[in-house]
C-alpha cells in the first residue's frame, strides 16, 4: 500500500474540513506517515524536527477531535460496503493503557487493579469477493471510559451490540457477516446482530447446548 497510501488518504478524507486548509493538509501528511511507520513513535515516522513538530501541534489543536476525523472516512466506507453484495464486519475491543501518563487525566479502569487507559472498540469492513480480501476501513469506532472498577449499569456486550445498531449498511441489498472473537459469544449479541439482519460468525467461548426445532434432542454447537 506505500505507494498508493496517498491516493488512498485523500480519497478518504477528501471531506474533511477543520475549517483551515493547513490542518486539512496536515492530517493528511500524518497519515501517510503513520501508514508507512505504523510502529513508530511520532519522532520516528517523521524525517524532520519541522515535520514531528507540525504533527504534534496538529494533536494540541483544539478543532481537532476524533469524530470530525473519522466520521468523513466511515461515511465513505458505508457507501462503498453499499455496492457490495457481501461484506464482512470485524469487530474487537482493545485497551490503551495510559499508567507510564500519570499526567493524562480522566482516564478510567481498563483491567488490572491500577491500570488506567481509555477502552476502544473498533468494527472494519472488509469485501471478501475479490481473489485478495480487501480492507475497505472502519466502518464504527467507540471509546469508553469506564471510570469505576465495577459498574454494574454497564455490560462490555453493550460496546458490540451497539456497535452493530451503528452500522448503516442496507441489508436488504447487502449481506452483512459480522465476525467476532470469545467475546461475542453472548446470547444477547448474537441475537443483537439477528435484530439488525446481520449474519455472524463468532469464535466460540464453550460449547454451546442447542435445542433442535424439529427434533426433541439438543446437541453441543463448538
Amino acid at each position: 500500500m506505500e505507494m498508493d497510501s496517498m491516493i488512498w488518504i485523500k480519497k478518504q478524507f477528501r471531506h474533511v474540513d477543520f475549517g483551515d486548509k493547513r490542518l486539512n493538509n496536515r492530517l493528511k501528511i500524518i497519515a501517510d506517515n503513520m501508514i508507512k511507520k505504523p510502529a513508530k513513535s511520532i519522532n520516528a515516522q517523521n524525517e524532520t524536527w519541522k515535520e514531528s513538530k507540525g504533527a504534534y501541534r496538529f494533536f494540541d489543536n483544539s478543532k481537532i477531535n476524533v469524530q470530525n476525523i473519522i466520521e468523513p472516512h466511515i461515511a465513505n466506507v458505508t457507501h462503498e460496503s453499499n455496492l457490495l453484495e457481501r461484506v464482512l464486519v470485524i469487530q474487537d475491543t482493545c485497551y490503551i493503557g495510559y499508567g507510564h501518563h500519570p499526567s493524562v487525566k480522566d482516564l478510567g479502569h481498563i483491567g488490572k487493579e491500577g491500570t488506567q487507559g481509555v477502552i476502544v472498540h473498533n468494527s472494519i469492513a472488509i469485501n471478501p469477493d475479490n481473489n485478495y480480501p480487501e480492507l475497505l476501513g472502519i466502518i464504527d469506532f467507540s471509546t469508553h471510559n469506564r471510570l469505576k472498577e465495577v459498574d454494574k449499569d454497564w455490560k462490555e456486550t453493550d460496546l458490540w451490540r451497539e456497535a452493530s445498531s451503528r452500522i448503516k449498511i442496507d441489508t436488504n441489498k447487502t449481506q452483512v457477516i459480522e465476525v467476532m472473537d470469545r467475546e461475542g459469544a453472548a446470547y444477547n449479541i448474537m441475537m443483537n446482530c439477528l435484530k439488525y439482519k446481520h449474519d455472524f460468525l463468532v469464535r466460540s467461548k464453550e460449547g454451546k447446548k442447542v435445542r433442535s426445532p424439529f427434533k426433541k434432542s439438543s446437541y453441543i454447537l463448538h
